[in-house]
């Protein structure tokens, strides 16, 4: 008996043909995976098996991928389809990532928007996000799947998203009755279980009542084996079988691997993360940091194409007032910068001004302390800017005005170009330490102050370096609102060149410029490092609110491994009088100093 498929136009899908069926037709089925039709055809049908028909079998249609002319008794055609759905697979449905917050069946449509395909049956889910890089549509909907845990039917240009397909239709398969051989595959990586089955069709046999023909994908059938010690029941997570003839199809079963967005739903069950993070917002510059991989676990990384001018941050409602640590770090690792809870609004929001990351890198730590049941949730991601001058490459090592550490400045070096790096300060300092890298220590040329009008005021020399290849400054700096310091080191003999600029001013742009009737305060200090600290505000009357804390360390020697400094505020009676910090070092305690810079607030007062 010979079997035939209908060839119907692929936009109109009405009728142009029927096509007879050579050898044996088959359609196989994974779960989230492979759809596809294969068949040999007479040769003479090739004129109608192209790309503008589909065919049409057990009322689903295909469209053709590849034809295969082969000769043996005859010339025939072997015919390689994929099923319609197939046809969201489109290169360059998305050029730049893409990112969507919303439910299974909002992501969906969102995927399907602009196609001829349309959403059917539909789990119901709670929000999520998803993000992905450039990819088809159809791997889209699989990735969602995933992400929700469901399974994908397609069933022509419907999409059907179920929370599991198949059914348990009490079907045994047992060694000596119709199971002749098994083989267990134990794959210890995925940590999955698969077999492999010989089985005998009983189907055909009078009185035998399972009938296996009948097995669809997703299914869950018994196998038992006495010898193997095997008794276990498992799905079908793929199916060949004849479209034309009732026979026992061939079933892969086993356990089914989601392959793309599992670390979503395996990694602390937090595929909801809207739901879940404390954070409503977190972004550098405009970037949307909130729902990067590894956020919460080891640390994760985003790159970006410049320096982001703020770093926002804004936890939920029911968060607002619980105590939080916020840290920046440098490209060394080194904290720079400490927030608490008292540095956000009324609104759980925070927007740190200054560009970010300093040089190449850096890093935001933010963790937060539930205050009713002291739990704990830690938020790290570390900030590479693939627009900034290595400084890794430069011969200078470190410079500090006062306790402000400009190596990481943008446009420092000028061996080049350039104007230099800018800072602004809020009172004058009074050192400046500069620390040449080991290698180049004995080749520095000149260190030169100027004023405000651009004229030398004091030099220092390679003489003046020591042993480490450091310097201090001890003077006044700048003399007036401006100055500006140039350092210049070359080799003796080769005379290769670095040059380093900054102009530094003093002014309040640093900080808001609230007028009479609100006033900010600098508080400056320095302890000794050790593992609780505490310092005590020159104003003993005290503040309403500490804005900003940053720690720094000072001293003469090189630093092992690393120290952190975590930094809060001190409140009695609501008044804030000094700011404890705590600090932690990896490998022995440096010989050096925090220096801390606090800034307060008084909250308006009535002008009289």
């Amino acid at each position: 008996m010979s079997h035939q498929v209908e060839l119907v136009n692929k936009q109109t899908l009405s009728h142009i043909r029927f096509v007879e069926v050579i050898n044996e037709p088959k359609i196989k089925e994974e779960i989230n995976g492979e759809y596809s039709l294969n068949f040999e055809a007479h040769y003479e049908a090739k004129s109608d098996l192209n790309a503008n028909v589909l065919v049409k079998v057990n009322e689903q249609y295909y469209q053709i991928k590849k034809l295969t002319k082969s000769r043996s008794d005859s010339i025939s055609l072997s015919v390689q389809c994929e099923h319609v759905s197939y046809e969201l697979i489109i290169d360059g449905d998305y050029e730049n990532d893409w990112e969507i917050e919303s439910t299974a069946q909002g992501m969906i449509n969102s995927i399907l928007s602009g196609t001829r395909f349309t959403l059917g049956s539909c789990i119901d889910t709670n929000y999520a996000y998803y993000r992905t890089k450039q990819m088809d549509k159809r791997q889209q909907l699989f990735n969602v799947a995933n992400l929700f845990g469901g399974e994908m039917h397609f069933d022509n240009f419907t999409v059907n998203l179920l929370s599991q397909r198949g059914s348990n239709k009490g079907l045994n398969i047992e060694l000596g009755v119709n199971l002749l051989g098994v083989t267990e595959e134990v794959d210890f990586v995925e940590g999955t279980t698969a077999y492999e089955l010989d089985l005998v069709d009983l189907s055909r046999i009078n009185g035998y009542e399972l009938d296996f023909s009948s097995a669809g994908i997703g299914d869950t059938i018994g196998i038992i084996d006495n010898v193997l010690g095997i008794n276990t029941s498992e799905r079908i997570i793929a199916i060949e079988y004849n479209p034309f003839k009732r026979q026992l199809p061939t079933v892969t079963v086993g356990q089914y691997i989601r392959d793309f967005t599992e670390y979503l739903k395996d990694e602390a069950e937090d595929v909801l993360k809207t739901n879940e993070t404390w954070l409503e917002v977190f972004s550098i510059g405009s970037t949307n940091v909130l729902y990067l991989d590894d956020l919460e676990a080891g640390g994760a990384v985003v790159e970006i194409d410049e320096k982001a001018p703020v770093v926002t941050i804004q936890v939920k409602q029911e968060h607002i007032g619980d105590t939080i640590s916020l840290n920046l770090f440098d490209s060394s690792n080194n904290q720079y910068a400490n927030y608490n809870e008292h540095a956000f609004d009324l609104n759980g929001r925070l927007i740190i001004d200054g560009d970010f990351p300093r040089g190449t890198s850096g890093a935001v730590e933010i963790v937060i302390t539930d205050e009713h049941t002291g739990e704990k949730r830690k938020y790290f991601v570390n900030v590479e800017d693939k627009s900034a001058d290595s400084y890794e490459d430069y011969w200078l090592d470190s410079l500090l005005v006062g306790t402000e550490e400009c190596i990481y400045l943008d446009g420092l070096n000028i061996t080049n170009g350039g104007e230099g790096a800018e800072l602004s300060i809020y009172e004058k300092v009074n050192s400046i330490t500069i620390k040449v890298k080991e290698a180049y220590k004995d080749y520095v040329k000149a260190v030169s102050i100027y004023n405000a009008e651009g004229v030398i005021v004091y030099t220092r020399g390679s003489s003046h370096f020591d042993k480490n290849g450091q310097v201090v400054i001890k003077r006044e700096f700048p003399l007036t609102e401006r100055g500006s310091i140039k350092i210049a080191v070359m080799h003796p003999e080769t005379k290769v060149k670095q040059s380093f600029l900054i102009g530094v001013s003093i002014g309040s742009e640093l900080y808001p410029d609230t007028g009479a009737m609100e006033e900010y305060f600098m508080e400056f200090g320095t302890c000794p490092l050790a593992e609780q600290m505490t310092y005590t505000f020159e104003n003993t009357d005290g503040y309403d609110a500490v804005k900003s804390i940053s720690t720094g360390l000072i001293g003469n020697e090189a630093i092992r491994g690393t120290v952190t400094l975590v930094a809060s505020p001190i409140s009695s009676g609501g008044t804030f009088k000094a700011v404890k910090i705590i600090g932690t070092w990896s490998d022995a305690k440096p010989n050096a100093e925090v220096s801390v810079q606090v800034v307060c607030f008084n909250s308006a007062k009535e002008v009289v």
